[in-house]
Formats: C-alpha cells, sequence, structure tokens
C-alpha cells in the first residue's frame, strides 16, 4: 500500500539531515505530542536527526536513552545510521521498528497515551502544594520509587483526594509543554487501593489539565495492565506503545 505524504519512505531519501532547534524538531512530526513531551528534556547539546517520517534525539530522562519517534521503517534505518555512526547504544523505540533492527535485547517497554477529552470525574479532588508533607506520606506508602517525588523541578503541585478526612491518592502536575498538561507518579495509598481512588484522582486531575491546557499525557511501563485499561476507560489514546533495547 502506497504511504502518505507525511509517511515518506527511508528509500525517499539520501541520508538523515541535521536537527538544531526545536522548531524544527516539531516540524518534523507534526502534532505528535509525545515528541514534544521528551523534547522538554532534550539533550541539545547532542545531535537529534529526521529521517523521512522518523526523528532521532537525545534525552535527559532517567538513563539518558536514545529515543526514536516515527514510522517504523524509517525509525529503524534511524538506529542502524546512528548506531554505524557512533556504536550500540540503549534505544527507545517503537515497538513495530524494534523488530526490524537486529543484535539488540528487549527490556520493559513503556507507552505514552493523552487525550484532548475531560473525561467525568466521580470524585472532587484538590491541588496540594508541590512540596507538601502529606504527599510524600502517600508517596512512600504506595509507590516509594516514583519516577516524580516530592520536591521533583517538574512538579508543579499534586492532585489529591480526600476520604473521611484523610490523603488516600494523589498524582503530579508535571506539565511542562505548551497545549499539553502532564501527570505522573498517581499513587493511592495501599489500604484505600481498589475503593476506586486512583481512577477519581487520575480522571479529576485529568479534567483539570485537559480544561486548563488543550491536552492531558501521562506514559506507563508496558506491564502495567490495570493502569493501562484505566486509560483507556477515561479516553486516553492508545498511539506510542515503546520498546527499549540494548546491544546484545
Amino acid at each position: 500500500m502506497p504511504r502518505s505524504a507525511g509517511e515518506a519512505s527511508v528509500r525517499d531519501v539520501k541520508a538523515p539531515r541535521l536537527i538544531t532547534s526545536r522548531e524544527a524538531l516539531y516540524d518534523a512530526l507534526p502534532g505528535d505530542w509525545l515528541l514534544r513531551q521528551i523534547a522538554h528534556r532534550w539533550a541539545d547539546d547532542l545531535p537529534a536527526y529526521a529521517l523521512g517520517g522518523a526523528v532521532l534525539l537525545h534525552h535527559h530522562w532517567g538513563d539518558g536513552d536514545v529515543v526514536v519517534l516515527g514510522h517504523p521503517d524509517d525509525a529503524a534505518a534511524l538506529v542502524e545510521h546512528y548506531r554505524a555512526e557512533i556504536g550500540p547504544r540503549r534505544f527507545s523505540l517503537p515497538e513495530k521498528a524494534a523488530d526490524r533492527v537486529e543484535g539488540y535485547e528487549r527490556e520493559e517497554g513503556w507507552a505514552f497515551r493523552w487525550t484532548a477529552t475531560p473525561p467525568p470525574a466521580p470524585e472532587n479532588a484538590t491541588w496540594l502544594d508541590a512540596r507538601d508533607d502529606e504527599v510524600r506520606h502517600v508517596l512512600t506508602a504506595g509507590f516509594p520509587d516514583a519516577s516524580m517525588p516530592v520536591g521533583h523541578p517538574d512538579v508543579r503541585r499534586w492532585a489529591a483526594l480526600r476520604r473521611d478526612g484523610t490523603l488516600v491518592a494523589v498524582a503530579a502536575d508535571a506539565s511542562q509543554v505548551e497545549g499539553l498538561g502532564f501527570l505522573a507518579s498517581i499513587t493511592t495509598l495501599p489500604e484505600a487501593r481498589g475503593t476506586g481512588a486512583g481512577v477519581a484522582v487520575t480522571a479529576w486531575a485529568t479534567r483539570e489539565l485537559t480544561l486548563e491546557h488543550g491536552h492531558c499525557g501521562l506514559w506507563l511501563m508496558a506491564g502495567n495492565a490495570v493502569a493501562d485499561r484505566l486509560y483507556t476507560r477515561l479516553g486516553y489514546a492508545d498511539e506510542h506503545r515503546m520498546a527499549v533495547v540494548r546491544p546484545a
């Protein structure tokens, strides 16, 4: 089947082109909210490339992986080009592209999901200060390895759900990108799990951030089926399934 103009094949271009600005990066994949979220922590002292319908960039999340987004054929070609240029690296790339590269082993993948539709919220929550000690207690009890703990520089504030005066569920507002709210570190007290508290705080925060920014996004580990089903119920699109690969 022929590919559209927006999905140019790697065969249509001679070599990757160097990207030197965020504007050029955004233009390479227009409307891609994951690219914009990743570019918030773009390590722009290192090269970024575009090839056909894919882009490659370094980022300052986690271990400083190289992230490749876009059409699987072009994403795989970018990985091969980059590997030939500087040697094997750890990559995050579309799941369908991971099957096209050789000499790599898979680690646990992740997904990015987003919505532009404010969902109904079954309960009201509120916003708390970014350094609130009550939030710290919920995270310590329910999610001690949260990627964005209390005090993280990207956290603006915390969505907080109380029941009978007790804080039972929280979610970090880590919005940093124009037009995109971003949720992270969604956590429920262990004794409140299974009561709908996590659904309620996620729905409320999603609604608030979508109304404020126009879109709301989040990411999750590939094996978190419970969260995946929740985000589907709340209307989050399922477009970016990412594999993490390292040299075999």
